[in-house]
């Protein structure tokens, strides 16, 4: 699924520790926080960034690379996810028009939330979870 979305590399961290491999890389979105940043630090190229986008760890971890980011030129700013309903009206024509296909692991109906975060809690998603509402 990733590589499908534009990936060059695709690393299951469940089978394999990418910092031990051997090959360098030139951006690391690091979605799970597995590592340290010194791990992060040295497979990076020498222009390489490190994007820290994890909330799972918890708020140390936003923290660390906060106070971080000053101090090392490869760590980039945290992503940070803004609602805009401008941009969410130029994802909704990218949709519609077929230029777009979100990835969708599973979708709950609204009396089913609970059972939605119990899912998400698991850390195992492979997409978005859409909780739908009746009209």
């Amino acid at each position: 699924m990733v590589r499908s979305l534009g990936a060059d590399d695709v690393v299951d961290y469940t089978r394999k520790d990418f910092t031990q491999n051997g090959r360098r890389y030139d951006l690391i979105l690091d979605n799970v926080a597995s590592h340290s940043f010194s791990d992060l630090m040295r497979v990076l190229t020498p222009q390489g960034l490190i994007v820290p986008n994890s909330g799972h760890s918890g708020m140390g971890y936003v923290f660390k690379a906060f106070l971080l980011s000053p101090f090392l030129r490869q760590l980039g700013s945290m992503y940070l996810a803004v609602p805009d309903s401008r941009n969410l009206a130029v994802l909704k024509d990218l949709i519609e028009a077929g230029k777009l296909a979100p990835v969708i692991d599973r979708t709950y109906p609204l009396s089913e939330t609970p059972a939605a975060f119990r899912y998400l809690v698991g850390e195992h998603a492979r997409g978005k979870v859409v909780i739908t509402v009746a009209e």
